[in-house]
């Protein structure tokens, strides 16, 4: 039988992998990611002028998004995200959300000659900024309908 040695800093980064663990785990700011992101969402109050439902094509690959006639929240799939936000007059404020509702990317796009979106998106403000849910530094993003007839 081997005798294993277990030194005291090996002890210390058991402790400190396992207690960093605890931590995240019940670390209130994963809720409060999520709060901000609804209240962004919930600051978008004009009613839809556009219903989004359908696919598109985007930065993000092909974006599956559903709206109920008449409603403003949408919800959809892209990748490995889930997608949720909502239609304010013409304009689309999106969420890109991991699993266990972490905001990975905010997007703003407007509609342009009623048919295609286009606006900016960009990732979630650091971990340790509890104040703001994006960075302000953006990058071009489009949604243009799949299967919609090409322009000429």
């Amino acid at each position: 039988m081997r005798k294993m040695l277990i030194t005291p800093a090996a002890l210390l980064l058991c402790f400190a992998y396992s207690t960093s663990i605890v931590v995240r785990a019940s670390s209130p700011h994963a809720q409060t990611l999520h709060e901000l992101g609804q209240a962004w969402l919930d600051a978008h109050q004009d009613p839809a002028l556009v219903n989004v439902s359908g696919d598109w094509e985007s930065e993000f690959g092909e974006i599956h998004l559903v709206q109920a006639e008449k409603a403003r929240d949408v919800k959809g799939m892209s990748g490995g995200y889930e997608i949720r936000g909502v239609v304010s007059g013409t304009n689309i404020y999106l969420l890109f959300l991991t699993a266990g509702d972490y905001v990975d990317y905010c997007a703003v796009l407007s509609q342009e000659n009623g048919k295609n979106f286009y606006g900016t998106y960009s990732n979630r403000a650091a971990r340790h900024d509890h104040h703001d849910l994006c960075e302000t530094q953006s990058r071009p993003m489009s949604l243009k309908r799949l299967g919609a007839p090409s322009d000429k």
